[in-house]
């Protein structure tokens, strides 16, 4: 049984469709991975400035910062008073 010429033609017409198929999926693919590498550059890039601007905001709000800040606009630590009015005994007998 020989196969006859329409069947190897259908063949082959099957072969060249899957190929171009191929072809066409393959460069979306490689496209989508030069996308995705592109991205992933610009995530990394937000990253690190996030992890700057955070290290900005958290010198900035420091205890030491706010009490500078707070000693150049006249501000002033309120202190306990102590008097001492008599003379009081070092030893208790």
């Amino acid at each position: 049984m020989k196969p006859s010429g329409i069947f190897i033609l259908i063949l082959f017409f099957i072969i060249i469709t899957l190929s171009i198929v191929q072809v066409v999926i393959s460069n979306k693919l490689s496209t989508t991975g030069i996308e995705l590498g592109r991205i992933d550059d610009q995530i990394t890039a937000l990253k690190n400035e996030n992890n700057i601007l955070q290290s900005k905001l958290l010198t900035r709000e420091s205890f030491i910062n706010i009490a500078s800040s707070a000693s150049t606009l006249g501000f002033v630590e309120e202190k306990e008073s102590i008097l001492l009015s008599g003379s009081t005994p070092l030893a208790l007998k």
